[in-house]
């Protein structure tokens, strides 16, 4: 079975490589066709597709890297072992969210300061479920 997955896994990468090879192919050619009409639409074109790249692959490629990794099962257990700094990351995930409303982001900063955090957590968690 290991080496089923292994060959899925080469086949996925040469797929996606030669899907890359192809999309740069079909830049480069559309680049050097507005290179011949004048330079600047040429620079503008790959300066548009680097942007569009950036906005589109790389930022939430970031954001998924960043998110915390912690499960909100961890937050369920009564002897709560978390370091700070995925409490911190949770905590500010929590805060952009905007599936919880103002009052438990107030409860949650302040539990944030009093040190409570990990039962705030639990108690938002908890009451969101129940809603649904």
């Amino acid at each position: 079975m290991e080496s089923r997955s292994r060959y899925i896994q080469i086949a996925l990468f040469a797929v996606l490589f030669f899907m890359f090879i192809v999309v740069m192919n079909n830049i480069l050619s559309i680049g050097d066709k507005f290179g011949d009409i004048h330079v600047s639409l040429e620079i503008g074109f790959y300066a548009a597709t680097i942007l569009l790249f950036t906005y589109l692959v790389v930022v939430p490629l970031v954001s998924v890297l960043r998110m915390p990794k912690t499960k909100i099962s961890d937050f369920m257990t009564d002897d709560i072992q978390l370091d700070v700094k995925n409490i911190e990351k949770t905590v500010k995930q929590m805060l952009r969210s905007e599936y919880i409303d103002e009052i438990d982001k107030d409860h949650l900063r302040e539990s944030f300061k009093d040190g409570q955090v990990e039962l705030a957590i639990k108690d938002i968690y908890l009451e969101k479920s129940f809603e649904n």
